[in-house]
């Protein structure tokens, strides 16, 4: 029996064989706990356990307290009591195997039958009359057995006999944790089949109702594939290795964009029950399919579609034309293929809506319900608030102001006044003047669009007009930083932006640097003055709080990576918190000499964090939304205000209990307007989903508009045909730093929908490799070295090669090249797909 060798032991219990098949076959939807939970009363009344425990425990199945506490109370209680207290704290926080064999022979005796075989003929017949054959009311709700908790689904044992798995995949609820009303609240949904989005606050547990969903629809369809798609490549690795924590059994991989597997998404798909991608690469591997004679994987290859942070299915994101595809093969009537989809978010949003209108609202919410197929509507919690409320425990965020710097302050003006001479330089050799006021973000976007155009343009003077704007671009970085912190910060953040060159700059470009050079030593002169208001106010915050609780853990957002590394430093400064304050900068993924940080060092500095090692994360808006972060007693948003989505997730960061929020802005900003009308449109947000409509109504409303969703699409899509009109003849792919040809665009050529590679035989002798000589292999292609500009060093993309085709081709970027027009003008684009010209496919 797996307890004892003890024929005594056995024979008590009736003698009966147990093959693995059969204890997958009747425990893959029930466990012990609905055995006692149901059956206790009709079990103790007809077994006797006694002899039972004597002979487990006299074998030394349970631990050695196990014995101590049973020979206790087997002094104290009766024979029934007895019975209840080791079935209860004995059998079911037993060893999981033992567990389920002894629920087994308990099964078999109580009906009287002889061994499993006869068990499973009564249960297929239905002649168990006492047994529960209707679903269990509370479809949820079962008993833990010691941290392990049963898939969950009905008690009806004659689903059982009739399941056709031979593994089932048991929700294990982690050391500490334990499963949550609301979340099986919000899981039911899913284990009934339905599409839906399951909404609830950022830290409330959405991957273990994720986890429910997945591991009841695998025990239910044995043969099922599991897809979770994330849209960070940090998220991939992390949602992977958090629902194979609740479902040990699981076979899970993950895959992004930037992994070196060498093992296609398809074949990852074939040896595991669950992959966990980036919205990208499955994009790339739909497109793939049409255009690819080897085995690819599509959407009707999937079981279960899981869409973490789904708000972000909107416009041409890889989430909506995903689904736009998914909603293309409903719409042909090839909805059995599909598969289940359920979308994981904080908060779906308010959508483009100025007026603060419910109506607008609302038809947002039914067009992103529409987009996911969302047929169950979008669920929120409802039945268990109060449980809801005590865990989150997220407070408002409480507005502090601070007054803006003085228009007289001396370091202010220089900074200005530098400005003003490269503007003036600009509009003597441009005519181009400025049009708005140099510290609104109106005044970056002027600057920003205007190098663009002058990258487009060629002459004797771009190069130093582009230089011009280079300089004007680092003079305003320079001013945010100013606004945000102090005089040694903004200094110290134009010397890393500026470098000066004097042995390859041109005669205008060495008077730029003349700028640059006269700012740095007058400011050397100017005293720094009193310390920026909105640090005077942050400074007194962190004190009143780590005065109260020494042992806070908080986050501070800001704007800019900039803004993050500087104010590290000046927290690590305040002379009152020396000691007390351990803070570190959280970034994006991106290289790190501007600012980034590899994949690595962001695991190891929200580890250290969560260990205690550090206290104070200061972030950019990466820590918004996804990556699991310990629950914090402290939020402020510094001068960082974005929309009302990102509002809610921020606050979710606060759980801890006691945990205050704050936004610091500066008086009279634009900012702080923004602030107020994200809180309303997130309370508009909330009202909206009390109206969106429900059953067949939503039903109707989504075919409706998926009908139209796709008839815009097709529009757009032939417009952007028609648009593609212009032949590439003489146009020039040229070098965006330096203008050295690559190629003509009549040379380039397109593969498999996504990659535009050179066939000029001659384009080896324009560029040089770097990087390592061994490919990477990725499905049906190997990734080789970068590819450089032989003549500045630029980067331009990387060598591919197709070993089945015999292809090998440098694959060009998009963001690192121009196109130099016949007319001598240059055009650049950020993306292939949006350029006019007509590249015919390899």
């Amino acid at each position: 029996l797996g307890m004892s060798r003890d024929n005594d032991a056995a024979n008590h219990i009736r003698s009966y064989s147990m093959e693995d098949d059969f204890k997958s076959l009747l425990f893959s939807h029930c466990t012990p706990g609905d055995v006692i939970r149901n059956h206790m009363p009709d079990l103790v009344k007809r077994l006797d356990l006694e002899p039972v425990m004597d002979h487990m425990v006299a074998a030394r199945v349970v631990s050695e307290d196990n014995i101590k506490e049973y020979k206790g109370k087997k002094a104290k209680m009766d024979h029934r009591q007895l019975n209840r207290w080791f079935l209860r704290n004995l059998v079911l926080k037993g060893d999981n195997k033992i567990s389920q064999e002894f629920m087994m022979a308990i099964f078999c005796t109580q009906y009287e039958v002889e061994d499993h075989h006869e068990l499973v003929k009564l249960l297929r017949e239905g002649l168990l009359a006492s047994m529960d054959t209707t679903a269990s009311p509370t479809m949820l709700g079962t008993t833990n057995i010691g941290s392990i908790e049963a898939p969950f689904q009905t008690n009806s044992l004659i689903s059982m006999a009739h399941a056709e798995s031979k593994s089932s995949f048991v929700l294990v609820m982690p050391e500490g944790e334990e499963l949550r009303d609301y979340q099986r609240e919000l899981a039911v949904f899913g284990i009934k089949g339905m599409n839906y989005v399951a909404c609830a606050p950022t830290g409330t547990g959405k991957t273990a109702v994720a986890a429910m969903v997945v591991a009841d629809h695998l025990t239910k369809n044995p043969h099922g594939k599991v897809l979770f798609l994330v849209n960070k490549v940090p998220l991939a690795e992390q949602q992977c290795l958090e629902v194979r924590r609740y479902i040990p059994n699981l076979q899970a991989q993950f895959i992004t964009g930037d992994s070196n597997s060498q093992i296609s998404l398809h074949q990852l798909f074939y040896d595991n029950s669950m992959v966990v991608c980036t919205d990208g690469v499955f994009l790339n591997e739909l497109k793939m399919t049409l255009h690819s004679d080897a085995k690819r994987l599509s959407l009707s290859g999937i079981t279960l579609l899981i869409i973490d942070e789904c708000h972000n299915a909107k416009k041409n994101t890889p989430y909506a034309m995903i689904m736009e595809q998914y909603v293309r093969m409903k719409l042909m009537s090839l909805g059995n293929s599909l598969p289940q989809v359920i979308g994981l978010t904080a908060s779906p949003g308010a959508g483009e809506n100025p007026q603060g209108e419910v109506s607008k609202t609302l038809e947002h919410l039914v067009n992103l319900c529409a987009l996911l197929d969302a047929q169950g509507g979008i669920r929120t919690v409802k039945e268990h608030k109060v449980e809801l409320v005590h865990f989150t425990n997220q407070p408002d965020f409480n507005l502090l102001k601070a007054d803006r710097r003085s228009s007289s302050d001396s370091f202010l003006r220089l900074l200005l006044s530098s400005m003003e001479v490269l503007e003036g330089w600009i509009q003597i050799n441009t005519g181009v003047g400025c049009p708005h006021d140099r510290q609104q973000q109106a005044y970056e976007n002027w600057v920003v669009a205007q190098r663009q155009l002058s990258e487009q343009r060629r002459g004797p003077l771009e190069r130093d007009v582009r230089s011009a704007f280079h300089y004007l671009l680092c003079f305003y970085g320079a001013l945010k930083i100013y606004h945000e912190l102090n005089q040694s910060d903004a200094v110290a953040i134009l010397n890393e932006k500026i470098a000066t060159d004097t042995l390859k700059a041109t005669e205008n470009e060495l008077q730029f640097q003349q700028v640059y050079k006269h700012f740095i030593d007058r400011a050397s002169c100017i005293p720094c003055q009193v310390e920026n208001p909105m640090l005077v106010r942050l400074s007194d915050l962190l004190v009143e709080q780590f005065y109260l609780l020494p042992t806070t853990k908080g986050i501070i957002f800001v704007t800019t990576k900039d803004t993050a590394q500087r104010m590290c430093y000046w927290l690590q400064e305040i002379p009152k918190l020396k000691g007390m304050i351990k803070p570190a900068v959280v970034t994006g993924q991106s290289k790190e000499e501007i600012g980034g940080m590899t994949l690595a060092k962001q695991r190891s500095t929200i580890e250290q964090f969560h260990d205690g090692r550090l206290n104070m994360l200061v972030s950019t808006a990466v820590l918004e939304e996804g990556l699991n972060v310990p629950a914090c007693n402290l939020v402020v948003r510094y001068n960082h205000v974005t929309n009302e989505i990102a509002r809610v997730q921020t606050q979710g960061r606060a759980r801890a209990k006691g945990s205050r929020c704050y936004a610091i802005l500066e008086t009279d900003s634009s900012k702080v307007l923004q602030e107020q009308l994200n809180k309303e449109k997130g309370d508009l947000t909330t009202k909206a989903l009390e109206y969106l409509p429900d059953g067949e109504n939503l039903r109707q409303e989504i075919n409706a508009r998926q009908k139209k969703l796709l008839i815009d699409r097709d529009r757009q899509e032939q417009l952007q045909g028609e648009l593609k009109t212009e032949e590439c003849g003489q146009v020039q792919l040229v070098c965006k730093k330096c203008d050295f040809v690559i190629c003509f665009l009549k040379d380039m050529r397109i593969v498999a929908e996504s990659h535009h590679v050179v066939t000029d035989d001659d384009i080896l002798s324009r560029c040089t490799m770097k990087g390592s000589a061994t490919a990477v292999s990725k499905g049906e292609m190997e990734i080789g070295q970068k590819v450089h500009c032989c003549s500045c060093g630029e980067e331009w993309g990387v060598m591919i090669r197709w070993p089945h085709k015999g292809w090998c081709y440098p694959a060009i970027k998009c963001k690192y090249v121009s196109f130099l027009m016949p007319d001598n003008f240059k055009r650049s684009y950020k993306q292939w797909k949006g350029i006019p010209f007509n590249i015919k496919k390899l």
